[in-house]
C-alpha cells in the first residue's frame, strides 16, 4: 500500500489554488479587455457618428448656399422663376455630399421662394452616407432699385426742392400730405444738398466700388442710411438683360406707330403741337420735345429706349404724361448723351440713365423716379416717388429670410 504524506499534500492543494487564481486573474484581464474594447467600439462609432453628422451639417449648408448662387446665376442669364422651377436639376459639385436639389416653391408671398438641401456624411456607398442633415430654406428676390433718385457719381438739389413719396396705385394724385415717408434720394459718389431742401424719407449714404463713403454736403440735418456701394447698373445695362433688350427692340420696334419719329429715330414735337405714342417699345437716338407727349397707356406701357449721342431734351412747360400713371412710361438710356428737361417741365414716368446725366430745370413737377450717373436738379422742384416703380424692378440677387434645420 502507497501512502501519501501530508506535506506533498498541502503542497499540491497550494498549486491548485495558485493555478485557480491565475485562471481567475486571465479570465478578469480578458473580462477587462473585452469591455474596454467594446468601449473603444462604442467610441468610435459615437466619434464616427458625430462626424459623420457634422459633415453632413455642413454639406448641406453649403449646398443651401451653392443652391442659391445657381439660381441667381440662372436669374441673371434672364430665366425667370417659372422657368427655374420648372426645369431645377442642381447636382452637388466635386467634393460637397448633399442630394440632388429639383423643387423650388414658391410662397404665399408672391416673392419668397423656398428649396431643401438634405447633406450628406459621405458620398453614396458609404456608412457616411446614412447620415443625412436637411435644411429647409426661404429665399426673397431683391428690389433691383432700392434708392428713388439716385446719382451714381453724385446728385446734387439745389434750394427749395422737396422730395416725397407715395403709391400711384392708391394715391394716383397725391399732395405733399399723402406723402408716406419713404422717399430716398442718394449716391455712390457726392450728394450735395443745398438750403431748404425737404426730404420726407432718408438720404442712402453709398460708397465707392473700393467701399469709401459718399461724401454728403449739407445732410446734417436728415434722416441718412449708409448702405455701402451700390449697383451703378442694377438694370443691366451695360453688357446685360437691359442691353439685350436694347438690341431686341433695335430691330424690332413701334417707332412707325408716330409721324414723330422719322427715318433716323430721331423724335420731335414742335411747339404747340401734340403728339401721342400709344403702348408700345420705341428706339430712338434723341428726342426734342418742345410742345406735349401725350403717353396712351389704354393698351399697356410706353417705354422708349434712347441711344445715340443726341439728348433727350423738352423745352419750357413741356408736359410728359402728366394725367397717367409714371409706371406706364420709361426711358432707359444706354448712352452718355443727357437727359435735359427745361423750366416748369411736368413729367410723370421713370428714367434710368446710369451712363448720362439728367438735368431738370427750376420749377419742375416730377413723379416717378430717376437713376442716373448724374443728378442735377434746379430750386423749386417737387418730385413725388412712387415707390410702386421701385417695387417693379426685381434683382438677380436673392437674400436669405429663414433657415430651418432637421436631422
Amino acid at each position: 500500500m502507497k501512502t501519501f504524506s501530508k506535506k506533498n499534500n498541502t503542497r499540491t492543494n497550494k498549486e491548485g489554488m495558485v493555478l485557480f487564481v491565475v485562471l481567475g486573474g486571465l479570465g478578469l484581464l480578458a473580462l477587462v479587455g473585452l469591455s474596454t474594447l467594446s468601449l473603444m467600439r462604442t467610441d468610435y462609432r459615437i466619434t464616427r457618428n458625430y462626424r459623420d453628422a457634422t459633415i453632413s451639417l455642413y454639406d448641406a449648408e453649403g449646398g443651401a448656399n451653392y443652391v442659391k448662387q445657381r439660381i441667381e446665376q440662372r436669374l441673371t442669364a434672364g430665366q425667370s422663376f417659372a422657368s427655374i422651377m420648372a426645369n431645377l436639376n442642381i447636382q452637388p459639385p466635386a467634393g460637397f455630399f448633399f442630394d440632388p436639389v429639383t423643387e423650388l416653391r414658391q410662397l404665399s408671398d408672391g416673392n419668397l421662394y423656398a428649396y431643401t438641401v438634405v447633406g450628406r456624411g459621405g458620398p453614396p456607398g458609404t456608412p457616411g452616407h446614412l447620415a443625412r442633415t436637411a435644411i429647409e430654406v426661404a429665399v426673397r428676390q431683391d428690389d433691383a432699385l432700392a434708392i428713388g433718385i439716385f446719382g451714381v457719381d453724385s446728385l446734387t438739389t439745389r434750394p427749395n426742392n422737396s422730395f416725397y413719396s407715395y403709391d400711384s396705385r392708391v394715391t394716383p394724385n397725391p399732395t405733399p400730405a399723402n406723402s408716406s415717408g419713404n422717399a430716398s434720394i442718394g449716391s455712390n459718389g457726392q450728394i450735395t444738398l443745398l438750403p431748404n431742401v425737404t426730404v420726407d424719407g432718408t438720404i442712402a449714404i453709398g460708397a465707392s466700388s473700393s467701399g469709401s463713403p459718399a461724401f454728403c454736403s449739407g445732410c446734417g440735418a436728415y434722416n441718412t442710411q449708409e448702405m455701402g456701394h451700390i449697383n451703378p447698373d442694377p438694370l443691366g445695362a451695360n453688357g446685360g438683360t437691359l442691353a439685350q433688350r436694347f438690341s431686341q427692340v433695335a430691330a424690332n420696334n413701334d417707332n412707325h406707330k408716330t409721324p414723330r419719329i422719322d427715318g433716323s429715330n430721331y423724335l420731335r414735337v414742335n411747339n404747340n403741337q401734340t403728339a401721342t405714342l400709344t403702348a408700345g417699345n420705341y428706339y430712338i437716338t434723341g428726342a426734342r420735345i418742345q410742345g406735349t407727349l401725350d403717353i396712351d397707356t389704354s393698351d399697356g406701357p410706353v417705354n422708349i429706349y434712347l441711344t445715340g449721342a443726341s439728348e433727350f431734351r423738352t423745352w419750357p412747360n413741356s408736359r410728359i404724361n402728366l394725367n397717367g400713371n409714371p409706371s406706364d412710361f420709361r426711358i432707359y438710356s444706354m448712352g452718355s448723351a443727357d437727359v435735359f428737361m427745361l423750366p416748369n417741365i411736368g413729367v410723370r414716368g421713370f428714367i434710368y440713365a446710369p451712363n448720362a446725366t439728367v438735368r431738370l430745370q427750376p420749377n419742375a413737377n416730377f413723379y416717378g423716379g430717376i437713376w442716373a450717373k448724374e443728378v442735377t436738379l434746379q430750386p423749386n422742384g417737387n418730385y413725388f416717388i412712387d415707390t410702386s416703380i421701385l417695387n417693379t424692378y426685381k434683382s438677380t440677387r436673392l437674400t436669405f429670410v429663414s433657415w430651418k434645420e432637421s436631422r
